[in-house]
């Protein structure tokens, strides 16, 4: 950590005063170093209490930052057949040993927005009452944003080649009630679903193999 950098660190924590229009609650600037070969890690958190007088207002739109930050999983289920699992659309992509999902309603509201101009005012409130609405089972493949994240890389690339050739069996019942939400029944029926929405209702319910999920790297979930 060289005075230099420091204060390029300080510069640059400085550069922003707000984002569409509300100061940013967290900012600071961080690095890490090793001080020596045989030295404990090193974090440094710089954070200076004034914006520079030149700092700039980020004029960041909440609606269009919420539908950038789900785009990709629409790119992903135009590539990859998507299929039901519990409250999530997923996908397995077993080559690369990996499994994608995000909560169906809130990719049917983001798949909305993306299609129709009119359809994104809105949509940060609404992804937020969605994911308040859902209680999922704590589960290191399951994140508070309402998406999903799995992988199994533990067998070879020729391996993860061959079992996705394999037919395999749809999902035990037991797998799609735990990746539901905590309320009883259908957790979303008054989502109303709009003409050319994603049909996520209709998918068909997942089958393996399913990286990260299925088969299952412990057996406790199928076993209680």
């Amino acid at each position: 950590m060289t005075s230099d950098l420091r204060k390029a660190m300080e510069v640059q924590k400085r550069t922003i005063k707000t984002i569409g229009g509300e100061p940013p609650e967290i900012a600071y600037a961080s690095a890490v170093d090793f001080p020596s070969a045989r030295g404990a890690m090193r974090l440094t958190a710089i954070d200076p209490d004034e914006a520079a007088l030149d700092a700039v207002d980020l004029p960041v739109d909440p609606d269009r930052h919420v539908l950038a930050y789900y785009a990709p999983f629409l790119d992903a289920f135009a590539h990859q057949q998507p299929q039901l699992l519990g409250d999530y659309v997923v996908a397995g992509f077993v080559t690369i040993g990996a499994t994608l999902g995000v909560l169906a309603p809130v990719l049917q509201r983001v798949e909305r927005a993306h299609r129709r101009e009119a359809e994104v005012r809105g949509l940060r409130n609404d992804i937020l009452r969605l994911l308040a609405r859902h209680a999922p089972r704590r589960d290191a493949t399951l994140h508070s944003d309402g998406t999903l994240f799995a992988v199994d890389w533990t067998l070879p690339r020729d391996d993860r080649l061959r079992r996705a050739r394999e037919d395999r069996p749809e999902l035990p019942d037991i797998l799609h009630r735990a990746y539901r939400g905590t309320l009883e029944g259908d957790p979303w029926p008054d989502e109303s679903a709009e003409e050319g929405d994603f049909a996520w209702r209709d998918l068909p319910r997942a089958s393996g193999p399913m990286p990260g999920i299925f088969p299952l790297g412990s057996g406790d979930l199928l076993e209680g």
